[in-house]
């Protein structure tokens, strides 16, 4: 499931931004961030000076705080935290996968997810290619074009997100196996061989 979830977050071109978050110290050596969907806190300065030898920072997703460790603070000590931020939570990716995991299942084939996140039976690449393009029709189901590095996705404004799904499942079921190189449209499809199906 992590590796389906980093590529859905690279194909929904979703990298991280650097934010950083501004605190003055008063009693407490837990800084709760304002910013959702951290992915990971890249440093800590206390008065502009980085943490030096024995002092250290760590992340709580759960309470979404960083604690600072060993640190004499003084009233008024300014801490920056330096984050990565993400568009999506790593739940919310799990989340889009799920779903897409359920549409598969009801056209296509079954997926279970077992003790550890595990897929069973495991997917195959292409499988894996039809599981991050539905998860991404799910996340973004405005877009009227998907890439992945062998696949290409194109769809009328006017399908609705069902009508997306459903039809690059049955493109699936077309060309599988074939998956090397394809091109996909609303209506048809183009294979590395150069066929067409409709």
């Amino acid at each position: 499931m992590d590796e389906l979830i980093n590529e859905l977050r690279d194909i929904l071109l979703d990298f991280g931004d650097l934010f950083t978050e501004v605190f003055e110290y008063s009693t407490s050596n837990v800084f709760y961030l304002t910013e959702p969907y951290i992915g990971s806190v890249e440093n800590v300065t206390i008065n502009d000076q980085e943490l030096e030898s024995g002092q250290s920072f760590s992340y709580d997703d759960s309470l979404n705080a960083v604690t600072v460790n060993g640190v004499s603070f003084n009233e008024g000590d300014i801490v920056k935290i330096f984050v990565k931020k993400y568009k999506y939570s790593d739940m919310e990716l799990e989340a889009f996968i799920k779903r897409a995991l359920l549409y598969i299942g009801v056209a296509y084939k079954n997926f279970d997810i077992v003790s550890g996140n595990v897929l069973s039976p495991t997917p195959t690449s292409e499988e894996e290619k039809l599981i991050i393009l539905v998860a991404t029709i799910i996340a973004e189901p405005s877009y009227t074009e998907y890439r992945l590095p062998t696949v290409s996705v194109k769809y009328a404004e006017t399908m609705s997100l069902e009508e997306k799904i459903t039809s690059i499942i049955n493109r699936y079921v077309i060309f599988s196996g074939l998956w090397d190189y394809v091109q996909i449209t609303g209506v048809g499809a183009v294979g590395q061989s150069g066929f067409g199906f409709i």
